[in-house]
């Protein structure tokens, strides 16, 4: 969805959330960079929820779910476990 976003230029702010619970988790970092250097629509964050690590956020995909975080999006697509998924749509809802 990210690369269909960057090679269509359709001018979508995108915000890709990456919740793993240690660094050694996380993988195609270098695509998402990459794709961050040439689609400045572009943006992501890591959340890591065992390991505190630089360039990283310690915590949960939830805790990036604020008013002020999620008030320019139109759109959400939640992919991941049940939980994280159900928790990500009730605090969506709520806001």
């Amino acid at each position: 969805m990210i690369r269909a976003l960057e090679e269509s230029g359709s001018g979508v702010k995108s915000h890709f959330i990456f919740g793993v619970r240690e660094q050694r988790d996380s993988f195609y970092l270098e695509e998402l960079e990459r794709i961050k250097s040439v689609y400045p629509l572009f943006d992501y964050h890591i959340y890591l929820s065992q390991e505190d690590s630089t360039g990283t956020i310690h915590g949960r995909v939830t805790d990036f779910l604020t008013r002020e975080n999620t008030v320019s999006y139109e759109e959400f697509y939640l992919c991941g476990s049940p939980a994280m998924v159900g928790d990500a749509r009730a605090k969506l809802e709520e806001l």
